[in-house]
């Protein structure tokens, strides 16, 4: 496959979680790359848009038939396109809103997303992106509506850390700091990453000490510098707890 900036990926059927759907010719495919060394690899890939179709079914549709076979066979192919085409457009409205978001158009994102579920789609990423839509926009409250509802729709706790971040954040920038530090201490049951969990005990301290809650505070800067010793910005927050 051969992204848009020319670089050139060798894709095989493991990067597809639909083995029965592979891209031919010029379909879109969306890859999410990982970085090993200097180089970058696909890590997993999916069709965005469904463009050509296999060769041997292009045959087929050029060998001449009756008349009548050749309505029946046109009808099945204009049914075929109205049953797969929800399944293209939602996948399409998706990677669109994606790419508006990035540019900074957010009612376009927003439109995007709106559609996409209106369309059918209702995983967690696409809740996620609404909601960072919309706390973007300002819109706070129904940003937190669609974090709820992909929170119930994730399936892994990666998702759930990506989800529940947003909600903290949301819910800190707006002065709810209880509820903030909830959803910072329901992250941290499904984050495992060192470097994330010192994060986000940190941005627990900070809340506990605007909330005049210093014994909280006290507590997990502790658990911090138990696993990070030599954590300076840990220490400095120590020093001033005491």
């Amino acid at each position: 496959v051969k992204t848009d900036n020319g670089r050139a990926f060798l894709l095989d059927a493991s990067h597809f979680a639909d083995t029965q759907k592979l891209p031919f010719n010029n379909d879109n495919v969306e890859l999410e790359l990982i970085r090993k060394g200097k180089k970058l690899e696909v890590h997993t890939a999916r069709i965005i848009e469904k463009v050509s179709e296999r060769s041997d079914e292009k045959v087929s549709q050029n060998i001449k038939k009756p008349d009548s076979d050749l309505a029946k066979s046109k009808l099945k192919n204009e049914n075929g396109k109205r049953n797969n085409s929800p399944k293209v457009s939602v996948d399409s409205l998706f990677s669109k809103g994606k790419r508006e978001f990035t540019n900074g158009n957010l009612d376009k994102a927003l439109a995007s997303f709106e559609k996409a579920k209106e369309g059918g789609q209702k995983d967690s990423q696409l809740y996620l992106m609404l909601a960072q839509t919309l706390q973007r926009l300002s819109r706070y409250d129904d940003a937190l509506k669609y974090l709820s509802s992909g929170l119930n729709a994730a399936k892994s706790s990666e998702q759930k850390v990506q989800i529940l971040n947003t909600k903290a954040q949301i819910l800190s920038s707006q002065e709810q700091l209880e509820m903030a530090a909830e959803a910072y201490l329901q992250l941290l049951k499904f984050e495992k990453r060192a470097n994330v969990r010192r994060f986000t005990n940190l941005q627990l301290v900070g809340i506990y000490r605007k909330l005049d809650k210093p014994d909280q505070a006290k507590k997990i800067i502790n658990q911090v510098l138990k696993e990070h010793p030599q954590d300076q910005v840990a220490l400095r927050v120590k020093a001033a707890l005491d």
